[in-house]
């Protein structure tokens, strides 16, 4: 199994400054310009698979047309430990998400990303001691697709007795900000109030 390539092809004038050329890092071309400049970027992911489930995973990473055509590419760095990259149908980096598992512990936990590397949330759960939480941020955005109109904060937190599985306690929220984050509304419920 190759777990990295890199190929690349360069044309420079005679002083050494760039003309154009191509570079292929895994699944993704770049190409260049006169002086670096990027013309081009893309990723070939005809041979990846769809995501198997959207349950959980952000809007932001799932394909605007049809989540479930949405392309996932999952690195593994270990047994416990991997990294997906999720594409929508033409190929076009969404984000990334982390997932981790301390199985000794009885912990686990995802992150999410943006193209970008923003954050979106997360979540965590520690089953030995019946501890979870998860917290997603979305950016909510005027019809032309790039105005910011405000955020979304959305989550909850729960703690159960690992023996009864009785639930200790339950909180949830959702917070609506406009785009300077100041509160517009909201509703928290906690141990059902």
């Amino acid at each position: 199994e190759v777990l990295y390539e890199r190929e690349w092809d360069f044309e420079f004038d005679d002083s050494w400054v760039l003309v154009s050329g191509t570079e292929k890092e895994g699944l993704t071309t770049t190409t260049y310009g006169a002086d670096w400049a990027i013309t081009d970027v893309s990723t070939d992911t005809s041979a990846l698979p769809t995501i198997s489930s959207t349950t959980g995973i952000p809007t932001a990473l799932l394909d605007p047309g049809t989540a479930a055509n949405t392309k996932v590419l999952v690195k593994k760095f270990s047994a416990s430990d991997s990294e997906t990259t999720y594409f929508d149908a033409s190929g076009t980096i969404l984000g990334t998400s982390f997932t981790w598992t301390d199985s000794a512990n009885g912990m686990s936990g995802t992150s999410y990303n943006d193209a970008e590397w923003n954050y979106l949330g997360g979540s965590f759960t520690d089953s030995t001691n019946g501890f979870s939480n998860s917290n997603f941020s979305t950016t909510t955005y005027a019809q032309d697709g790039t105005t910011v109109t405000g955020y979304v904060d959305k989550g909850m937190d729960k703690q159960v007795d690992p023996s009864s599985g009785a639930t200790l306690f339950e909180r949830s929220y959702e917070y609506t900000f406009d785009d300077s984050w100041n509160l517009v509304s909201g509703t928290e419920t906690e141990n059902g109030v």
